[in-house]
């Protein structure tokens, strides 16, 4: 077998002389491409059919862009130029496994999408699903996007990281840092703290997920309730029901804010509204006072009702000389003996 070494692969033609045993001399000419040309769907290269596990699109505010490809995630992760580029979209077309050991994904300033494709990321089979060592952990801003399976448990402690995806995850584990989910199933969500010496930040947010369990581990005063994006609820859980530090079979839904009290507070995501607005025959919610103004002045003829008391402040763009200054439509403004 001929080889190109690195440096001999320029775009250019190439041509071969043949001799068979018989004495016979043909001639063959090869081009040779310098890079692959992947098909993003397939992760085939049109030039050579080589069918790539990973590929990883690099791109910057400078408009370059580049591919890189391999078999494996970490030995392909190491090609990426992060001094170069600051996006990376990476994209399996097969199951894969993470490096045998615990492996740190994701650099702080770069962002990083993990796009599963329908396929797994494991661990080794050599390697004990339960220690450290298996463990993925996210160190930068990373993004999942796409339905499969992470088959390694996941650990947050400093990075950022957002489900988009429909993925199934094992352990998911929340330290530090930022982790925002809005989709996924999950056997397990664990909130736990960092046992360090300095001061650190740690900023949940679910929008949606189904996840086996939700468990607070040693953490004073937060509980399940505290994980929830505003306007979110647990299915079929009160918000009072949610204050507890582990729940089982959980599943996180948008509120619609159906049963709200005489306090203004919907105890199904504990949101507080302060007023509403009747328009075309839809009630909506709001927490201030502005934002149900600036609604209703574009829906002529609506009802404002206030649900309790309130405190417009002076510096609100809707105060001109302490009166309250509405510009545009009819309004009908109920107070219901509030003020």
């Amino acid at each position: 077998m001929w080889l190109l070494s690195d440096t001999d692969r320029t775009e250019r033609w190439i041509t071969f002389e043949v001799h068979d045993k018989a004495g016979n001399i043909s001639t063959v000419e090869v081009y040779v491409h310098k890079d692959h040309s992947f098909d993003e769907e397939t992760g085939v290269c049109a030039y050579c059919g080589y069918q790539a596990a990973v590929l990883i699109k690099c791109s910057n505010d400078n408009n370059e862009e580049e591919f890189v490809s391999g078999g494996g995630l970490d030995e392909t992760m190491r090609k990426a130029d992060e001094n170069r580029f600051d996006r990376f979209y990476l994209k399996l077309y097969g199951n894969v496994e993470k490096m045998s050991g615990a492996g740190t994904y994701g650099s702080t300033s770069k962002k990083w999408t993990f796009d599963l494709n329908g396929y797994i990321i494991s661990n080794p089979s050599s390697v004990d699903p339960n220690p450290v060592a298996a463990l993925f952990y996210v160190a930068g801003d990373i993004t999942f996007v796409g339905n499969g399976a992470m088959n390694a448990d996941v650990m947050v402690d400093g990075g950022q990281l957002t489900i988009d995806g429909e993925c199934s995850f094992q352990k998911l584990e929340h330290k530090c840092g930022t982790l925002t989910v809005n989709a996924g199933s999950f056997e397990s969500l664990i909130i736990s703290k960092l046992d360090v010496g300095w001061s650190y930040t740690r900023e949940t947010a679910l929008y949606g997920g189904h996840y086996g369990e939700v468990k607070i581990v040693d953490i004073e005063g937060l509980t399940c309730a505290d994980l929830l994006a505003r306007g979110y609820r647990f299915e079929g859980i009160s918000y009072d029901d949610a204050k507890v530090t582990e729940l089982k079979d959980a599943t996180i839904v948008a509120c619609d804010h159906a049963d709200i009290g005489s306090d203004g507070i919907c105890p199904d995501c504990g949101m507080e509204f302060f007023l509403s607005v009747e328009a075309n025959g839809t009630t909506k919610l709001f927490e201030t006072f502005e934002s149900a103004i600036r609604y209703a002045e574009q829906n002529d003829g609506c009802t404002v009702k206030l649900l309790k008391d309130i405190t417009v402040a002076g510096t609100s763009s809707m105060v001109s000389h302490y009166r309250l200054a509405l510009t545009e439509g009819r309004i009908l403004l109920t107070l219901q003996e509030k003020r």
